[in-house]
């Protein structure tokens, strides 16, 4: 949670359900930031498939809630990418309920994405992953937790909050279909440990990926000493297959972070990691030669 805006983050999004790799392959899932637009759609139909496809085994969409005014076109959007990107594709959603922390009742971001609020679109967390699976025509489907509003959940409260809300998206992943979420590991920054570490222990089991973002802050801000102290308690809290490290690259230069941190990630047994990219980035030389070095 970010102490100014009382933010949790947490993000559960479409993962591949295969499990016939062998055991110390590396994944790289990969989204261009930021949600899903007529330019993320754009951007997805210009990359070269097959050089993408046999580099990335997810390519991720984020989707609105239903109560955003835009998710006629979002839905649209979404169903061209299943159809330009076939399994590769994987959706994400923002947290939608009615509890009124959710990220279907904020108007703030809606207006950030040119949207106005459609509050009587709003649907209880299993409902929507359903209706967003049918929509999308996504075989998996995935969850944002975002606190925005921290008056509306006591912070003693927090982590059963979560749980539940985490609990009753499950609910709507079709079968056969995986859930990841995802949670800030930058604790030195951001309010929310204990509701954070709670939520991962009561769901777990019912978790097929935890991914740990926020790690360019830890990274920038505290060293690599503490970054690798850090993936080694989440490593034991949600075991080696579970573990996710999602590197941020959101400056138009690329820096030597994502590297230096990965390598540090694989020494420690990570095996699994999201790409979150602005999307000027993949045109550059630098991102070129970061992607053709990623190690299988």
């Amino acid at each position: 949670m970010r102490a100014a805006a009382a933010t949790l983050l947490g993000l559960a999004l479409l993962a591949p359900a295969g499990a016939q790799d062998p055991p110390d392959k590396t994944r790289y899932w990969f989204s261009p930031a930021p949600p899903l637009t007529r330019e993320t759609l754009d951007f997805y139909k210009s990359i070269p498939k097959e050089e993408w496809f046999a580099r990335f085994d997810s390519m991720i969409a984020l989707v609105f809630p239903p109560t955003f005014s835009t998710w006629g076109e979002v839905q649209r959007g979404a169903a061209d990418l299943a159809k330009a990107l076939g399994s590769k594709f994987r959706a994400a959603s923002l947290t939608v309920g009615k509890k009124g922390w959710e990220s279907s009742h904020n108007e703030r971001a809606a207006q950030k994405h040119g949207a106005a609020l459609d509050r009587p679109k709003n649907l209880e967390p299993g409902e929507w992953f359903k209706s967003l699976a049918a929509a999308t025509k996504a075989s998996h489907v995935g969850l944002s937790i975002e606190l925005l509003t921290p008056g509306k959940v006591k912070p003693a409260e927090l982590g059963k909050e979560l749980t539940a809300n985490v609990l009753e998206s499950v609910k709507g992943v079709p079968k056969g279909g995986t859930f990841a979420l995802w949670m800030t590991l930058a604790f030195e920054e951001f309010q929310g440990r204990d509701a954070i570490l709670e939520t991962v222990k009561n769901v777990k089991d019912k978790v097929d990926y935890f991914v740990w973002m926020d790690t360019r802050v830890l990274f920038e801000k505290h060293g690599m000493d503490l970054c690798r102290r850090r993936v080694k308690e989440l490593i034991e809290l949600c075991g080696r297959d579970k573990t996710v490290i999602q590197l941020g690259c959101f400056q138009k230069e690329f820096s030597p972070y994502p590297a230096e941190f990965m390598r540090m990630c694989r020494e420690e047994g990570v095996r699994t990691f999201f790409l979150y990219v602005a999307k000027q980035l993949p045109a550059t030389a630098e991102w070129k030669r970061f992607v053709s070095e990623l190690k299988p």
